[in-house]
């Protein structure tokens, strides 16, 4: 920089200079994300997150790590973040204790926003809790961190059908003049996300060879404790009416 003065009488003074040196300093990676949330259901494939997600660097050709982490609500029993197919020069890795995918190694900015929109959720839970998850996105250009942006996860539960399991897979013998015999010792009946059945039926039929003189019947134990109890149409379950039957 040159500074000259004149005195207004035709005086001019020697010209004085000094050096300005102009440090450029480094500038953080920048990250955006789109508007609104991201839907899943339960037992919904792995979903991409944000697939309209963008990362920009105006100084650094490269970037050598990104994380992308639920913080909000994250379930370690249930909540998975994946990313499939690695864009070449990052790996990625999860952590289940702490809900972070870790995305490392270097890559240009392009790379890096193409893996990171393709990072995908997944519920991995017959009884997900449905409470809203939100999922927080930073990368490094190995000198400085993004600031973080965030995206978030609506979670809807899905009715799951109930399981009739665990009967005998041996046929059961039956000899003419034999009293009633249970047809299992061993069935079990679940629902991973109905504790009753107040509005449910079960159906016990012949699927092959029925004949006229067969019968299915409802052993009546007696109203105790655990047992089954039978009057008329109507069923009970240690005295408490449970439902009716026809048939």
């Amino acid at each position: 920089t040159r500074f000259v003065l004149t005195d207004g009488d035709g005086g001019t003074s020697a010209p004085a200079t000094r050096t300005i040196n102009v440090i450029a300093l480094g500038d953080a990676p920048a990250m955006t994300t789109t508007a609104g949330a991201t839907s899943y259901t339960e037992n919904q494939a792995a979903t991409i997150v944000d697939s309209g997600l963008t990362v920009t660097d105006t100084d650094s050709a490269t970037l050598v790590g990104a994380t992308a982490q639920i913080t909000g609500n994250y379930s370690s029993a249930q909540d998975v973040l994946s990313l499939p197919s690695p864009p070449a020069g990052i790996i990625a890795s999860f952590d289940s204790g702490t809900g972070v995918l870790t995305l490392s190694g270097s890559a240009s900015p392009a790379s890096y926003q193409t893996a990171l929109r393709a990072v995908r959720y997944q519920n991995t839970s017959d009884v997900p809790s449905t409470l809203a998850r939100t999922v927080t996105f930073v990368v490094d250009d190995g000198t400085l961190l993004s600031a973080a942006v965030t995206k978030g996860i609506t979670v809807a539960a899905a009715n799951d059908a109930p399981t009739i399991a665990a009967l005998e897979a041996a046929a059961l013998a039956y000899a003419e003049g034999d009293p009633a015999t249970p047809i299992t010792a061993t069935g079990t009946v679940t629902d991973v996300d109905s504790a009753n059945f107040s509005t449910g039926t079960l159906t016990i039929d012949y699927s092959a060879g029925g004949q006229a003189e067969d019968r299915l019947e409802i052993r009546n134990q007696g109203t105790g404790a655990g047992q089954i109890g039978v009057s008329a149409a109507t069923i009970t379950y240690a005295g408490t009416t449970i439902g009716t039957f026809t048939g």
